[in-house]
């Protein structure tokens, strides 16, 4: 069970009453503001730059370059491998037959 000794307060942001503050204001039907200054009032908050968007979006395309070499790159070596594996059965398959050859012709030379 929670007691109140383990509450833990904090510290709320300036930035956060300005803007409750503003909220509150707004809401209130007893006195005659204009709408411009108080949204004006909400535009102090902090926003995201966009030189940090510009950066998370070179982030993302760097990412997804990255993952796409990478796919290419599995993907020729997976043909490169399947290609010796064909060449490979068929000088297999290229002695076997040769191998035959020879076989079948010295037993009939002998005769």
């Amino acid at each position: 069970m929670l007691q109140l000794n383990e509450l833990v307060g904090f510290t709320v942001p300036e930035w956060m009453l300005d803007k409750m503050r503003c909220q509150m204001r707004l809401m209130r039907t007893d006195i005659g503001r204009r709408p411009s200054k108080l949204l004006h009032d909400l535009s102090s908050t902090p926003v995201v730059s966009s030189q940090v968007l510009v950066l998370v979006l070179v982030v993302v395309v760097v990412v997804v370059v990255v993952a796409v070499v990478v796919v290419v790159a599995v993907a020729v070596a997976v043909a490169v491998a399947v290609a010796v594996a064909v060449a490979v059965a068929v000088a297999v398959a290229v002695v076997v037959v040769l191998v035959v050859v020879v076989v079948v012709v010295s037993r009939t030379s002998k005769r």
